[in-house]
């Protein structure tokens, strides 16, 4: 297997520019499983570039990144949903430009993370089936998420 080096800024910016295709299955999992939505999208990305991470690190990411974001970012973003209503727009735009800079601050920590990560070539793509497993989710429920 040959390892390779793709945990950089273009990686991430290729998960972003899906989100609007995938917002709304990483919103459902998000809120109904508690996925990660930068993981999910990463896992995504990697599988189409069958790129493939070892079956544990998904646990592990998600451990410490889900331990990350319900300090800083689950609260600020139950703060925003609070505040919809109570707010001027703009006010609101801004609450949510926050929650993004939040989101980007979580994928440097998603990053730092798999620094001591080999990625190899794979056939085998099954990050995102690695990571939805940990939910019990099967993929097949989710056509979105089809490759």
């Amino acid at each position: 297997m040959t390892q390779v080096s793709v945990f950089n800024p273009a990686l991430w910016e290729e998960c972003e520019s899906l989100y609007p295709t995938l917002e709304q299955v990483c919103l459902q999992l998000q809120d109904q499983y508690g996925l990660i939505a930068n993981l999910l999208l990463l896992a995504f990305v990697l599988d189409k570039k069958q790129i493939g991470l070892p079956h544990d690190t998904w646990q592990e990411l998600h451990q410490q990144v889900d331990g990350w974001q319900s300090r800083v970012l689950t609260p600020f973003r139950r703060l925003r949903k609070l505040a919809k209503s109570n707010v001027a727009a703009t006010e609101y735009q801004q609450m949510l430009d926050v929650e993004l800079l939040l989101e980007r601050k979580g994928q440097l920590f998603v990053s730092h993370q798999l620094e001591v990560i080999a990625p190899e070539i794979s056939q085998d793509n099954s990050n995102l089936s690695d990571y939805l497993s940990l939910f019990n989710i099967d993929q097949q429920q989710f056509p979105q998420l089809q490759a």
